[in-house]
Formats: C-alpha cells, structure tokens, sequence
C-alpha cells in the first residue's frame, strides 16, 4: 500500500512515512511533479493508475469529483480526506501517526474505492 499526498502536505510527512516503510510520495515527487496543476479527476486517475491511495485536505473539490466516479462507474484507488478541523497542515508528527494508524488498517481491509476520514 502507497499514499500519494496532496500540494497541501509538506514533503517531511511523506519523509516520516517512508522512515517507517511505508510507501508515500507527495505530488510534487510524483511523475516528476506533472499533476501539480491537473484537475482532481486526472489526479485520482493517475493514483489509481500507479496502485497509491490518495491524501488531501481538499474535503471541498474531491467529495463532488468523487461523487461523478461513482455516478459514471469510475474505479478509485482509495482517498483519504483530512479535514483542517483535525489537523493543522503544520502537525507533521500528528499527520504520520495517523497515517501510519490508517495504513495498518487499509492493509488488512483494503482501499480500492474506500474514502476515509483521518482522525487523530
């Protein structure tokens, strides 16, 4: 299991979770930083394409692009929305250890076609 982070997300929480094996790159990092301007759509295409599961703080755009997937058939390879209320985008400790949490539980369970809340 591999994580795709959003622009939002500082390069030292994909750093944090690949100290602790877990596969994670940011979108900067990610085919040479090409979906850095593409539309959500594109962007969870790619990510569904390259086997990741994908992490925002977009809980406003990804919810509705989500939404015409389901409508249109259009497989994900999982999302992982994370609200402000929960995490400051600074809280690079809180955000990996939440994530690390979370993976142990996509392992078991699986993430294609799964969106997630991630919670303290």
């Amino acid at each position: 299991m591999s994580y795709l982070l959003d622009e939002h997300f500082s390069p030292a929480v994909a750093h944090g979770l690949r100290a602790r094996d877990i596969q994670a790159s940011t979108l900067r990092e990610f085919a040479g930083g090409r979906y850095v301007a593409a539309d959500d759509a594109e962007i969870l295409i790619a990510a569904r394409d390259a086997g990741l599961v994908f992490v925002t703080f977009d809980v406003h755009t990804i919810p509705e692009v989500l939404r015409s997937f389901a409508e249109a058939g259009t497989e994900h390879g999982g999302v992982v929305l994370v609200s402000t209320r929960s995490f400051r985008q600074d809280d690079i400790g809180g955000l990996i250890a939440s994530l690390e949490r979370l993976h142990h539980k996509l392992q078991r369970e699986g993430s294609r076609n799964r969106v997630l809340y991630l919670v303290g």
